[in-house]
């Protein structure tokens, strides 16, 4: 299994990634399930690269048949970042192709980070990481690393979308360390408007 190998030889679980999301095709007239097919396909990722649509049906991962949707689940789990993935698929003509998938971390694991004030991380969110962390918002600064002081003095955590600081609203994590560190010089109050749970919630805070 590839999960308790990764933590025998690393110590940590990198999940693979190639910005797909498949489901189940619509049953037959005797209700049956028919196999599955691509239900989106994530802006700025390997299937996209690879020209992968919509309404595309999986045929076949990496030599093997696809019954199913959990077919595809099946072997997503058993490569790992940096490999890659034999597809066929076929697309609304009939008309059958073979593709190679690059396999990658997941976005927000690859993105670079912007430590704004001691112990808080920021990272750009773009369209692949709000489709992988399933945010209802298209621009902020996602926190990928926040320190148990910040958490109690903020009440901020991890995975948080910031979207708005005073009356600032944020499109980069640049933006957001830019306000808060001329805020944190004249020790004035903060206002920040932030995504959890696909809801918006505001907190008040000095930045030290």
């Amino acid at each position: 299994m590839r999960i308790a190998e990764q933590l025998r030889t690393t110590g940590e679980v990198r999940r693979p990634w190639v910005g797909l999301d498949v489901g189940p095709i619509e049953s037959d007239r005797t209700g049956r399930r028919r196999g599955a097919a691509i239900v989106r396909v994530v802006p700025e990722s390997p299937a996209e690269r690879a020209r992968l649509e919509e309404g595309m049906e999986l045929v076949a991962v990496q030599g093997r048949p696809v019954k199913s949707h959990l077919d595809w689940e099946a072997e997503l789990l058993d490569v790992s970042p940096g490999e890659s993935m034999d597809v066929t698929v076929r697309d609304s003509r009939g008309r059958e192709r073979d593709i190679t998938l690059s396999v990658e971390d997941l976005p927000s694991l690859d993105a670079a980070r912007v430590e704004v004030i001691e112990g808080l991380e920021l990272i750009t969110l773009t369209p692949a990481i709000q489709a992988e962390r399933g945010l209802r918002y298209g621009a902020g600064a996602l926190i990928a690393g926040v320190s148990d002081q910040v958490n109690r003095s903020t009440g901020l955590s991890s995975g948080d979308l910031i979207v708005q600081i005073n009356r600032s609203r944020i499109e980069s994590a640049e933006d957001a360390a830019e306000i808060l560190e001329y805020l944190a010089s004249r020790r004035a109050d903060v206002m920040l408007i932030y995504e959890r749970n696909r809801a918006l919630w505001r907190t008040y805070f000095r930045v030290q």
